[in-house]
């Protein structure tokens, strides 16, 4: 056990390069806050898996601070194809699949034969690779499972005791995780929406695709092979036209016994509910307007809703840009559809 500390790195860089010698620390991104770990120490990479709770065979996205620290990490050039992606969107929330390098341990890529890098697009962040002078890893720094934490304060919830130190560096900009692609197949395929969208990517790859629902080739993605993102309480999803979720939702809360209903939904939709239904009070979170706010805020409301409901009803958005990253979260954080 640890007595967790929330720091600021420029205030405490020799302490937390000397704890993490020994132990996982947290640390923040654009996308959401990492657990990291020198990428090198397979003993420290074991640890990461020990405190999330994370299956052995989930891979770990690398964090590098520069392309000659990414050739470091894989087998061969950097392949062509990636050009105008790395050009065009790195640092940012884009993780790339290359062929790994063989001095890169087994449990990062969970035994596979591709390992996940990219340059995240956080001073903070940045600092700490390159005054390590080697890349780290950097899963979602919560309890495997749980929403992916945007905040110092949502790490601590749920790693207090278990890791050293935290370091602070905001809220995240983007507030859900980076978009994955493999370019070394054909077609190429998004393994994982982002922020970074199936439309901006198509304008660098135009023969991008999905991968078949089921693909093996998903499995070689982090964060695509288990339940994610749920919260406590349950999460139930409604689908259909704006009248019809709202009906919906409606007709669930007066059939259900609940006292606080939690409503997760873009703001037209909190309006058009009001504050209590049938006598039950509904404890609102606005995802906001626009798919780009919803994709920002998703993870933030889980978190709150689950501390304030006893359920939360959320409502389905469209399946396009920003929305695909958004319904992908959702449907892992769901055990309802209605």
């Amino acid at each position: 056990m640890y007595e967790t500390k929330i720091v600021k790195l420029e205030q405490n860089f020799n302490e937390i390069a000397e704890a993490m010698k020994e132990a996982p620390v947290a640390f923040p991104t654009e996308t959401v806050y990492g657990l990291g770990a020198i990428a090198w120490r397979e003993d420290l990479v074991r640890k990461v898996f020990e405190v999330k709770n994370r299956p052995g065979d989930n891979p770990l996205i690398v964090h590098v601070s520069s392309l000659k620290m990414l050739k470091t990490c894989i087998d061969g050039e950097i392949p062509e194809i990636y050009a105008p992606l790395i050009e065009a969107f790195w640092p940012g929330p884009l993780t790339l699949l290359f062929r790994k390098h063989e001095k890169i341990p087994h449990a990062v890529t969970g035994g596979g034969k591709y390992v996940a890098v990219r340059i995240p697009n956080h001073k903070t962040t940045l600092r700490l690779i390159e005054e390590l002078n080697a890349p780290v890893v950097g899963p979602s720094a919560n309890r495997s499972g749980r929403p992916s934490p945007t905040s110092a304060e949502h790490v601590f919830t749920d790693l207090n005791g278990k890791i050293p130190y935290i370091i602070d560096g905001g809220v995240c900009a983007e507030g859900i995780e980076s978009t994955v692609v493999n370019g070394l197949l054909s077609p190429p395929l998004l393994l994982r929406p982002g922020v970074i969208t199936f439309e901006e990517l198509q304008t660098h790859l135009p023969n991008i695709a999905f991968p078949e629902h089921g693909s093996a080739h998903t499995l070689a993605s982090p964060g695509t092979r288990y339940k994610h993102y749920a919260p406590e309480v349950e999460v139930v999803m409604f689908t259909g036209t704006e009248e019809e979720k709202i009906e919906k939702i409606k007709a669930e809360i007066r059939k259900s016994s609940y006292r606080a209903v939690g409503i997760l939904a873009p703001e037209k939709v909190l309006r058009r509910l009001g504050s209590e239904v049938a006598g039950t009070k509904l404890v609102h979170f606005s995802l906001g307007g626009t798919l780009r706010e919803i994709a920002h805020n998703l993870f933030d409301g889980l978190r709150y809703l689950d501390r304030e409901a006893e359920v939360i009803y959320t409502v389905e958005v469209e399946d396009m840009k920003e929305g695909r990253a958004v319904m992908d979260r959702l449907n892992r954080a769901s055990s309802r559809r209605k």
